[in-house]
């Protein structure tokens, strides 16, 4: 009984707000690879759903202007 409580109201795993994805910014000569998979493992533990496009669209505010104008 004490571990189905703890599951329920009680967890270690980190939740991300929206404000936070959407702050997320790839980070000086970080390879775009490893910043999509950085946004993507912080999107799953956003706490509100995003949509597809929303998340892509969101996910691309964050890269650096110089990849954001080739894109």
């Amino acid at each position: 009984m004490e571990r189905e409580f703890l599951n329920i109201f009680y967890s270690t795993r980190r939740t991300v707000s929206m404000m936070e994805l959407t702050n997320t910014k790839q980070w000086k000569d970080e390879p775009i690879v490893d910043y999509i998979n950085r946004w993507r493992s912080l999107s799953l533990d956003c706490k509100d759903r995003l949509l597809e496009i929303s998340a892509v669209e969101m996910c691309i505010q964050g890269i650096h202007w110089g990849l954001l104008y080739i894109l």
